[in-house]
């Protein structure tokens, strides 16, 4: 017999309400109202009962602690609640401690504790659920930057897309009254706290309001308290993603960035950049130097100080650096030299603007004997390059006229798949290769002009056209056919004099590279894949006789190019050589002279 319960049973039986002895002691200490004030619920304790005022969907999270011995096990026992299991079992986290969550509360319940000896817990918790308001919809308004010159954007959703020192205007509304309203920024502790505005219209709602500066990425969350005083349970997460106003991007199209650029100490080095910018560019300025600090700057382009003015956010500048000038001159006169070409751009961003140095791009200063080997050297293997086209071009020719003669035999269209594939392969590989050779005569014409080694007057007017024609175009395209054909229809119709020397020659083998890589090949390539999806034989043959009519013209421009540029590599070789002779003998005589002056 206990003596303990004997006492209790005695006390029990004469009416007093004294609690039967136990080993175990099950004490909840989550929730109480001794607990810090908490967003998501409410907690009112009288005796043994607690009750809790829970905004629906909330979690609440019930901590149980064990005095005494404490049990292996503590389950919670649940009466009510939709969908909650009459028992749940809590989790033990150490020191007599049990820990379980009620996860989204939906509706009203109440639960004991029960464990070891304890089959009732110190209290009886009640949950009572409210509906706490939701966030029904969140508007931004966009203010963007004054520079930017663009309008307010409106963003739905919450989350927002915003330039870094745009000016974000919130409008939030929820789905039940509202006594108070924040944003709570998770990244930079930031709150922003709402002001209620009534909505004009109909409804009669009430939208809740607040302005932000963007100036960095972050993540907030939009917080509300009912009219019970409790925070919306679980409230979602947005983004705020903020764009930075980027540098401007800008390329230097010529000077090239190879081993090609070289120039005589009295050339023009052609400048050309193109720019863009997402709001604005503002300025473009030119930097060469000359190594070490030595460094001359020229402005290429300052936007209009009129704030009226129309933003230019894409810009190609031109300038002509003539080395022959007074401020070169001295710098460049004994060559061999190395200039190195820089460009700054800068845009219109407030408060402070990009900047962005593009480059660099080296141009090397050499004698005219040097250049024109360099040259020469280069028409050598663009000639090279036309005889290994020509030589590819003819042997496919001639697969498509056995192609041709298998179709007109009346063999099925689908036996040709293949060898016509064949042909359209090497087709492109004849394409590809045209084109490099356009672009490399275009730049064998300009690198003549501009190191003024056609003697003629004419090409002072030359210049001039290249001057007006690339100031106005504004795409970022390093050679355009169309200034070669105005130059050809110049020279056609007598409005532009005679350039026997260089560019006449130039201008020639130019646009004979023209005609095949710009019209020809393309229109070939065209016909090659109309011919392998063509429905029957005879639509593939008139297509395949297309295409043998223009392989053959091409061949024929090919052979007209190949004979232009082996009577330019032997006159360049002449030319050459007779230059390095000349060379020598300089040589020689200031040897002599020396020599005879040490005899003095």
């Amino acid at each position: 017999i206990n003596p303990k319960g004997t006492g209790v049973f005695l006390q029990r039986a004469l009416g007093f309400d004294v609690p039967y002895p136990r080993d175990t002691r099950l004490v909840i200490e989550r929730p109480s109202s001794s607990e810090e004030s908490s967003a998501a619920y409410r907690v009112q304790r009288d005796g043994d009962r607690i009750t809790v005022t829970l905004a629906a969907g909330g979690d609440l999270a019930v901590l149980v602690r064990a005095h005494g011995v404490v049990p292996r096990e503590v389950e919670l026992l649940v009466q009510g609640g939709r969908g909650l299991a009459p028992r749940s079992t809590m989790s033990a986290r150490g020191d007599g401690l049990f820990k379980h969550t009620f996860r989204r509360v939906s509706g009203p319940f109440s639960f004991r504790a029960r464990g070891g000896d304890d089959d009732r817990g110190d209290a009886e918790v009640s949950v009572r659920v409210i509906h706490a308001p939701r966030v029904e919809m969140v508007r931004a308004k966009i203010s963007f930057p004054t520079y930017t010159r663009k309008a307010p954007a409106i963003q739905d959703g919450g989350s927002i897309d915003a330039l870094i020192g745009s000016e974000i205007e919130f409008h939030v509304t929820a789905t039940a009254e509202v006594q108070q309203a924040e944003l709570k920024f998770l990244e930079s502790g930031q709150q922003l706290k709402l002001t209620p505005v009534r909505i004009d219209d109909d409804s009669g709602k009430v939208a809740h309001t607040g302005k932000l500066k963007v100036t960095q990425s972050d993540r907030y969350q939009v917080l509300l308290v009912g009219k019970e005083g409790l925070h919306n349970p679980n409230p979602g997460t947005y983004h705020i993603a903020a764009t930075p106003d980027h540098p401007p991007v800008g390329r230097i199209l010529c000077p090239e960035d190879d081993s090609l650029n070289l120039a005589l100490p009295d050339a023009i080095v052609p400048v050309r950049v193109h720019a863009t910018d997402d709001f604005g560019l503002t300025s473009a300025s030119l930097a060469i130097g000359f190594g070490g600090t030595d460094q001359l700057t020229r402005p290429l382009f300052q936007a209009s100080s009129d704030t009226a003015a129309e933003p230019v956010k894409t810009r190609a500048v031109l300038a002509l650096v003539d080395l022959a000038q007074p401020e070169f001159k001295d710098r460049v006169a004994k060559p061999p030299k190395t200039l190195v070409v820089m460009v700054k751009l800068t845009d219109n961003r407030e408060p402070g603007p990009s900047a962005k140095d593009i480059g660099p791009r080296q141009v090397r200063v050499v004698g005219e004997t040097e250049l024109l080997r360099t040259v020469s050297s280069h028409f050598r293997r663009v000639r090279e390059d036309v005889e290994q086209n020509l030589k590819l071009l003819g042997d496919r020719n001639e697969r498509l006229k056995d192609i041709l003669d298998a179709l007109e035999g009346g063999k099925p269209l689908a036996q040709q798949q293949v060898p016509i594939t064949y042909v359209e392969v090497a087709q492109g590989r004849v394409l590809g290769a045209v084109q490099r050779i356009h672009i490399e005569l275009m730049r064998a014409f300009d690198f003549h002009l501009f190191n003024r080694l056609e003697p003629s007057v004419h090409a002072n007017t030359v210049l001039e056209l290249y001057r007006t024609f690339h100031e106005a175009v504004t795409s970022a395209v390093r050679f355009h056919p169309a200034f070669y054909r105005d130059l050809e229809k110049r020279r056609r119709d007598g409005r532009l004099g005679a350039m026997d020397k260089a560019l006449d020659p130039l201008l020639q083998m130019v646009q004979v590279a023209d005609r095949v890589a710009e019209f020809l090949a393309p229109a070939t390539m065209k016909l090659l894949a109309q011919s392998r999806v063509a429905p029957n034989s005879k639509s593939a043959v008139e297509a395949l006789r297309k295409v043998d009519a223009n392989q053959r013209t091409m061949l024929e421009a090919l052979r007209q190019l190949e004979a232009y540029l082996r009577k330019w590599n032997e006159f360049q070789d002449v030319i050459t050589h007779t230059r390095s002779i000349l060379d020598q003998q300089r040589e020689i005589q200031t040897r002599t002279k020396k020599l005879q002056g040490d005899k003095k």
